[in-house]
């Protein structure tokens, strides 16, 4: 298994490019995708997979200030 580690500013680049994509920001995204009302295509996955990250890193970036 190869992991990659992404920094915070990698994470908002991509969802960036996601969101000009697909014409939505990604807090419109990421509750329609969760209410399952997108589908199920492999880059709403992978959308939400980095919002995610990007909301743990700035969890704990909070925690330690």
């Amino acid at each position: 298994v190869t992991k990659k580690v992404m920094t915070p500013a990698a994470i908002r680049s991509e969802l960036a490019a996601l969101e000009a994509r697909y014409g939505l920001t990604s807090d419109e995204f990421y509750p329609r995708f969760n209410r399952g009302e997108l589908g199920d295509d492999e880059d709403f996955f992978v959308w939400a997979t980095l919002y995610d990250m990007l909301a743990h890193s700035e969890k704990r970036k909070a925690i330690r200030a």
